[in-house]
């Protein structure tokens, strides 16, 4: 009877109607501390809403005027670069960085065709992004280049990749490619392979690369090759495994047990310390929703919803 109670209990737990753990509330209250200290939250660009997701009040829907192609948040969480692509005659669109309250920082025009944004590392502002550059007998890929106007370099052929991530330093990008794990150095232009897996991200030791193995479970390992064991290893995430600017926690979306999904959810994003691996649910996706890997982590977030317009989504 008590091992069906508490096996009820954790149940309930995870789909947010009670039965607290004491590691829960540990985790929630520090979360909530860093959100009303630093604005700590998870934000995602869909379209022209700005979901934000903060740990110290309810979640916030704001508008993003001009509405962006894509918008992708800086490793350090305090910037964001809007890609709105041209028109008709506009191949390649315009990108610009702007601080979480909407300051304008640098603007550009990207240099080859079929331009994406995919990885900012804002200190240097060097941007990670896939092009078609066969029009100009180049490779269609995977470059990278610095928003001060340097040129494109060019990284790899990608097939069935995701989205890159910058090392803490700048220096480096891990990215994926054919369900294998590259680290691409800037300096001298080469990839080494890693691992087999998909979703890298980088930790903010420099040290670690966490990702998803192929047998689906939440893995790590250091930029040497040496796998590492951390206590995320039972998750089985379906989305790259965001790790929070002060390195304290990581973000990433899960598929809900069979049991606990309703027909109108299907995954949920979760919250963990890395320190002990404590996990909370902070959000719940539709059958319907398509920002479950959109998720970034933010820095600031009252100064996002001051800027940008909010969506009263009780109306």
């Amino acid at each position: 009877m008590v091992r069906a109670v508490a096996t009820a209990c954790a149940l309930l737990a995870s789909s947010f109607l009670g039965c607290t753990r004491a590691g829960d509330s540990t985790l929630r209250q520090g979360l909530s501390t860093a959100s009303s200290k630093d604005g700590l939250a998870l934000g995602s660009v869909l379209g022209d809403q700005i979901h934000i997701i903060p740990f110290d009040g309810p979640e916030l829907y704001l508008i993003a005027n001009p509405a962006p192609s894509v918008a992708v948040f800086g490793t350090s969480g305090t910037r964001v670069l809007w890609w709105v692509s041209g028109g008709f005659l506009d191949f390649y669109g315009e990108v610009t960085l702007t601080s979480l309250d909407g300051r304008i920082i640098e603007r550009a025009r990207p240099q080859l065709p079929g331009f994406r944004p995919l990885a900012l590392h804002d200190e240097s502002r060097r941007l990670a992004f896939i092009a078609n550059a066969r029009t100009r007998g180049g490779p269609s890929g995977l470059y990278w280049a610095e928003l001060q106007g340097q040129s494109s370099r060019f990284i790899s052929e990608i097939d069935g990749g995701s989205e890159p991530d910058w090392s803490p330093s700048g220096r480096s990008l891990v990215y994926q490619n054919r369900e294998q794990i590259y680290v691409f150095d800037t300096t001298t232009g080469t990839s080494m392979k890693l691992v087999d897996g998909h979703d890298p991200t980088w930790a903010q030791n420099g040290v670690w690369i966490s990702y998803t193995a192929p047998d689906g479970r939440a893995s790590l390992i250091s930029t040497r090759g040496v796998p590492q064991s951390w206590a995320l290893g039972s998750h089985r995430p379906i989305s790259p495994i965001r790790w929070s600017p002060n390195g304290r926690f990581v973000a990433f979306s899960e598929r809900l047990p069979p049991l606990l999904r309703l027909s109108y959810t299907s995954s949920q994003l979760l919250v963990s310390r890395v320190s002990d691996g404590e996990t909370i649910a902070v959000h719940r996706f539709s059958w319907e929703a398509v920002n479950w890997k959109n998720f970034s982590w933010i820095f600031g977030y009252k100064q996002m919803s001051a800027h940008y317009a909010v969506i009263d989504r009780n109306k």
